[in-house]
């Protein structure tokens, strides 16, 4: 999984302290806490929305993984 640096969004259910930023969606940091597929979604969009070039870079290619992966499933019924 890609790693950002110290960059969070606020919580006082969070035990991680970093710059803060607001997120996309107002309840991601709630809905991350019950939902590690929609925590990582969130995060790579808030990758792409505030990552320097390089993160956006690797976010892209977690993506393109993850959008060939649900369309192996969806079609074929398996990951590949």
């Amino acid at each position: 999984m890609i790693e950002f640096e110290s960059v969070v969004w606020p919580s006082i259910d969070g035990d991680i302290r970093g710059e803060s930023i607001e997120p996309l969606i107002g309840t991601a940091a709630k809905a991350s806490l019950f939902d590690a597929k929609f925590y990582e979604l969130a995060s790579l969009t808030e990758g792409v929305r505030n990552g320097s070039v390089k993160i956006r870079n690797e976010v892209i290619n977690r993506l393109d993984v993850i959008f060939k992966e649900y369309l192996d499933e969806v079609l074929w019924g398996k990951v590949c």
